[in-house]
């Protein structure tokens, strides 16, 4: 393996990362840019001096990059983010971890095929990322709390039975005394509207 070889592979690898950072960038997420082109360039040199070693002295050339694959769970979970029942992140994480697999593969010196995996990764990311979004919003799933405020014990015990009916999930439940207020967590405004609706008739 020539230095120009080797030039060439982490040009290849840090460019294409850089790539993924930008949508990244786009999307407004905090692993941008520069930490994909890290990623990258990273998982390369770990390929390249896999095979310059395995060249060298023999062996499997393939266990240094293996603890690339399995070592980049680490930063992944660094972008990962629970907050409740709400957990943010997990694309960053994967696009992370994708992007040093397409590190390895051009650190080992496969061109067309680092190419063809970071294209196909670029757009599934720049492509479905606003067909989630779109889906997301003509399904209307947003996170939607409802909030009760009960002034009996019978009345709490039938606002959670009319919640799990419906399929309300119990955040929260603060009592003070014979008062009591409630946290619920609905899927969609329609099933926050349904739980209203079940209370009206059911106080009626």
């Amino acid at each position: 393996m020539g230095e120009w070889d080797v030039a060439l592979r982490l040009l290849f690898a840090v460019m294409f990362g850089g790539l993924v950072g930008v949508e990244r960038i786009i999307t407004r997420h905090d692993a941008g840019i520069r930490t994909h082109m890290l990623v990258s360039i990273g998982s390369a040199a770990v390929m390249i001096l896999s095979e310059l070693l395995g060249a060298q002295y023999g062996g499997d050339i393939s266990r240094i990059g293996a603890q690339v694959v399995s070592g980049i769970g680490f930063l992944g979970a660094g972008c990962i983010i629970v907050n409740g029942n709400k957990i943010k992140g997990l694309t960053t994480a994967a696009g992370l971890w994708a992007t040093a697999c397409i590190g390895l593969i051009f650190g080992a010196g496969y061109y067309i095929a680092g190419i063809i995996a970071a294209v196909i990764m670029l757009v599934a990311m720049l492509i479905f990322h606003p067909i989630s979004s779109w889906v997301q919003k003509k399904t209307k799933y947003a996170d939607q709390n409802v909030r009760v405020n009960v002034t009996t014990k019978q009345n709490l015990k039938e606002i959670i039975n009319i919640a799990d009916e419906i399929g309300l999930k119990t955040l929260q439940i603060d009592i003070a005394g014979e008062e009591a207020n409630i946290v619920l967590e609905a899927v969609n405004q329609k099933q926050a509207i349904k739980f209203w609706n079940s209370i009206d008739t059911n106080n009626s």
